[in-house]
Formats: structure tokens, C-alpha cells, sequence
């Protein structure tokens, strides 16, 4: 607030002047400042992308084909199965891994790899064992346990599926360990026999909630026969090359030169201690 002076007037002419009042009308008189986009002109504009990208998806959707040349229906989503799912393509997490520079010959490192199935099947029973009998009931609900069991008779072999994993880690050991100091439950005391090991035809991922004798993969190779007896150390380990993300089954079973009764054996995987255990060893290529 500011005193205006009138001339020649005394110390009562004095008239107030608000000055901010006038600043106002100053602006009032250039006119109102331009209006910026408003929000809600921004929302539905985002509205209308999400909803022409959703109309693209589904016309894209409508006009697939499958790897047959048959166009995609409702029906035929619904009709594939595990293995079906199981044979799409899996992307790589490693981009550009291979442009990095790295020294050769490599560092050494290795992680082991367990398997992603662990099961059996009975060529005298068609049931389908349970993959995961060591479940529990907590107060939190089913806990699916770590441990998966392994068990050979002469009825009863054990398949293995293994998923190789990370990259850079292409040489792969398969390997079977039975101590010496194992339980009596793992191999009867005075048993000897043989065991057969094959690798199978499956390069799908087993489903062990269906999976049984009828359904088995067929055995392409015998990769050897280990020798188990009752108090001895029994280590077997065959190296191999392996492609990441690769699926590779095996299955443990008695010899057909040891189709007696003292062909038994059995233990409960353990991925802390595995030993007695089977797994694979992934070693540095990269």
C-alpha cells in the first residue's frame, strides 16, 4: 500500500493506492496465460493407445497358425498338453554374453545340477509313482520336500531328467556316488550286483504326475554298467558336452546279467549331502 500525493495539496490530500489490485488489472489486461493440455486430455489419450495395441494383439492371436499350418481356436489352446508346452522355444537371459571378452582357456568353476525330475516306473505295474512322497502337512499348508527318492529293483527303475543351466557352463559330468559307509537301507549288507545306466530319447520335460512305464521314452544308448557291492565305495562319473537349457534324461536300472534277488538299492536324494547322490557337474567352457 502506497500514498499518492496530490500537488499542491496538504498532508490530508493524501489518497491510498493498492498497488497490488493494479499489478492485477495490468494483468487482466494482457489477456489470460495459454492453457496447458489437461490431464484428463492425457489419460484418454493413453486410453485410446492401450486399446488400439489391444486390437492388434488380437488380430494377431486370431490369425496364428501352429507349427502344423492350422490356424489357432480356442479348442486347440485348450488341447495342448504338458509336453506341448514344454517344446516352446525358450528365450536366452544371457543377450549379448557372447560379445563379452573373456580369458581362455577359461577360469575353472563348476556348480552341480540336480534332477529337475526324479522318478520311477515298474515294467510289472503300469501305476504312476508319486514324484514327491516326501511331502508333509504343516500348519501352513503341503510343503513340497527337497528330497526325491531313488530306488532300483528288478522290477523298478529310477528315471532322471537333468536341465542344464547357466552359460558358459557346456561340459557336463554325470555322476553316481555310493558310499561305503552307507545305511543298510541304501544297499542290504552281502548284496553285489550290477546297474545299468541308459540315456533316453526324451527331450521334453517329463511330467511326473503321469508318468509310467507305458509312457517311457525308449532307451537310445547303454552308457555303462556300475558295479555295486554292500561295504565298498561305488563312484561313477561320465563327462560329456552339454548345450544350456538342454533336457537330459537318463535311467538307473539292474543289469539284465543281475535279474536275482540281490539287485536292491535305494536312498532318499539329499541336495545338501549328496552322497549317496546322483547329479551332474557343469564345468566353465566359456
Amino acid at each position: 500500500m502506497y500514498l499518492r500525493r496530490w500537488p499542491s495539496s496538504t498532508s490530508s490530500d493524501y489518497e491510498p493506492i493498492n498497488t497490488s489490485l493494479q499489478l492485477a488489472r495490468a494483468d487482466d489486461d494482457e489477456g489470460p496465460p495459454p492453457t496447458p493440455p489437461t490431464r484428463g486430455f492425457r489419460n484418454l489419450l493413453l486410453c485410446f493407445i492401450c486399446v488400439f495395441c489391444t486390437v492388434i494383439n488380437i488380430y494377431i492371436a486370431l490369425n496364428a497358425r501352429s507349427a502344423t499350418g492350422e490356424p489357432f481356436s480356442a479348442t486347440s489352446l485348450h488341447s495342448l498338453s504338458r509336453k506341448d508346452v514344454s517344446r516352446l522355444r525358450r528365450p536366452s537371459t544371457f543377450i549379448g554374453f557372447d560379445s563379452i571378452h573373456r580369458p581362455s582357456p577359461p577360469i575353472p568353476k563348476q556348480i552341480n545340477t540336480f534332477p529337475s525330475v526324479l522318478t520311477q516306473i515298474d515294467k510289472t505295474n503300469p501305476k504312476v509313482f508319486d514324484d514327491n512322497a516326501a511331502r508333509y502337512l504343516s500348519t501352513n499348508g503341503t510343503v513340497a520336500a527337497e528330497k526325491r527318492r531313488v530306488l532300483v529293483t528288478n522290477a523298478i527303475s529310477t528315471i532322471m531328467q537333468f536341465r542344464v543351466i547357466d552359460w558358459g557352463m557346456e561340459r557336463c559330468s554325470l555322476q553316481l556316488i555310493v558310499p561305503a559307509s552307507a545305511d543298510a537301507s541304501v544297499v542290504p549288507p552281502g548284496r553285489s550286483f550290477a546297474l545299468s545306466l541308459y540315456r533316453l530319447s526324451a527331450t521334453y520335460a517329463i511330467d511326473g504326475q503321469s508318468f509310467s512305464y507305458s509312457s517311457r521314452p525308449s532307451r537310445i544308448a547303454k552308457l555303462a554298467d556300475i558295479r555295486v557291492v554292500s561295504g565298498e565305495n561305488t563312484r561313477f562319473q561320465r563327462t560329456s558336452p552339454c548345450v544350456r537349457d538342454e533336457l537330459m534324461t537318463f535311467e538307473l536300472a539292474c543289469s539284465r546279467d543281475a535279474y536275482d534277488n540281490d539287485c536292491m538299492l535305494q536312498w532318499w536324494e539329499d541336495k545338501e549331502n549328496p552322497n549317496p547322490g546322483v547329479f551332474i557337474t557343469q564345468h566353465s567352457t566359456a
